[in-house]
């Protein structure tokens, strides 16, 4: 494990951690989550084709490569830039938090066209969301696309969260690029709503929720017919009852 130092100790690495992990290996997530302490004999189950493991154990990611924690592949002869499987939990999120900041250093680089720094122009929230697009499909991919080139780049969000987060145009589809995957497409609307966090908010305070309940009249008490003199007398304070 590199002995570097992590460069971006904030809020975006920290936003991009927690949000990464769960969508990586959200039962990891949780167990470490609930569990007290580490127990080396402690397991959980990370994905549907694979049975309880430990917590730092390996499994198959659905692509069939070797993995372990939120998705780090491991390092093998075939693939030289995994990673070898740590010994502790805090060892395994420096790892995994070390990766991340490969994409954050990535994504602060970006340029628009009139070569401006494109995060300058981006909260915590969109900057994680961002972090974790990029994580997932990669940088190059992300650098080539109509969401960076048409979208990002020439600063039309509009355009940006169609090409990366729609449910059909979006980055939803497998390798090949032919069908659509529902775990992309949940992975796209988790990254959206992340990216519209400060939008939201601003609608919520703009148009606050206004209590349209009807309130009722309350009935009088007198069964009989009212007549005008018993109406001004209420008028004026006068119990009649």
């Amino acid at each position: 494990m590199s002995q570097q130092p992590v460069k971006d100790l904030g809020t975006v690495l920290d936003t991009a951690f927690t949000f990464i992990a769960k969508a990586e290996n959200e039962a990891l997530y949780n167990a470490i989550l609930s569990a007290k302490r580490y127990d080396p004999e402690g397991t959980y189950i990370p994905n549907v084709n694979t049975g309880p493991i430990p917590f730092l154990g390996e499994y198959n990611d659905l692509s069939g490569n070797r993995t372990y924690a939120f998705g780090l592949e491991v390092r093998t002869n075939k693939n030289p830039d995994g990673v070898v499987p740590a010994k502790t939990i805090p060892e395994m999120q420096l790892q995994f938090k070390e990766r991340i900041q490969k994409d954050i250093d990535f994504v602060n680089k970006l340029e628009d066209t009139t070569g401006k720094r494109i995060v300058n122009t981006l909260d915590t929230n969109q900057k994680a969301a961002l972090v974790s697009l990029v994580y997932n499909i990669g940088q190059g991919r992300f650098l080539n696309s109509k969401a960076f080139r048409e979208g990002l780049a020439v600063g039309d969000m509009d355009k940006f969260k169609f090409e990366a987060f729609d449910s059909e145009q979006g980055f939803v589809k497998d390798e090949k690029g032919g069908t659509i995957l529902d775990g992309l497409v949940n992975r796209r609307q988790a990254e959206l709503d992340l990216f519209e966090t400060a939008e939201r908010q601003r609608k919520l305070e703009t148009n606050p929720t206004v209590d349209t309940t009807k309130i009722e009249p309350e009935p009088l008490e007198n069964d009989g017919p009212v007549e005008m003199s018993d109406i001004f007398a209420r008028r004026a304070g006068v119990n009649i009852n």
